[in-house]
This record gives structure tokens, C-alpha cells and sequence, in this order.
């Protein structure tokens, strides 16, 4: 679950391009995604979808609604290990 209002930031000790499936499961709200291009993508409502993301570089999920987000990730061929850290605030590029 991802609070209201925070970022969910996922690292790789492994640093290396994996294919990964987001969910989103909720029936309201679609929720943001920062892909290892920093390009900001849509995650619709209800929905999954299945990308490339880049863990040599920051990774993050936003929640930008007033209720608590369930969000989901399957990372693909994965030989290293995952943490996760919410923050309140994005760094600044």
C-alpha cells in the first residue's frame, strides 16, 4: 500500500534493465509511474502494464490521491535484491 500524497521508490541491486509489470488496482484513480527514462507514465485504473525499467537509475511510483493505493510489481528475471522506501517529496533533477 502506497499512503496518500507519498512516492513509493523501488531499487535493484542488480542495476540492470528488467522487464517488470505494474498493477494498479484500483477501481478510481490512475496512479503515475517515473520510468528509468524519468518519463512520466500513466498507470490507468484497474489495469497492469508491462515495461522495461532501467535500475540503474531511480525508480518511483506516485501516489497523488487523498486515499491509500494498493500497487503491485512483478519483476521479471531478477537475480538481484529489491528494497522499497516511501518519501513525501521527489528529488529534484
Amino acid at each position: 500500500m502506497i499512503p496518500a500524497y507519498q512516492n513509493l521508490q523501488l531499487k535493484n541491486s542488480s542495476k540492470e534493465n528488467l522487464e517488470v509489470v505494474l498493477y494498479n488496482s484500483s477501481q478510481n484513480s490512475d496512479m503515475k509511474y517515473i520510468n528509468g527514462n524519468n518519463m512520466m507514465k500513466v498507470l490507468p485504473k484497474n489495469d497492469s502494464v508491462k515495461t522495461t525499467i532501467n535500475f540503474g537509475n531511480e525508480f518511483y511510483v506516485m501516489n497523488n490521491s487523498d486515499e491509500e493505493r494498493e500497487f503491485r510489481i512483478k519483476i521479471l528475471n531478477n537475480s538481484g535484491k529489491v528494497k522499497a522506501f516511501l518519501k513525501k517529496n521527489l528529488p529534484k533533477n
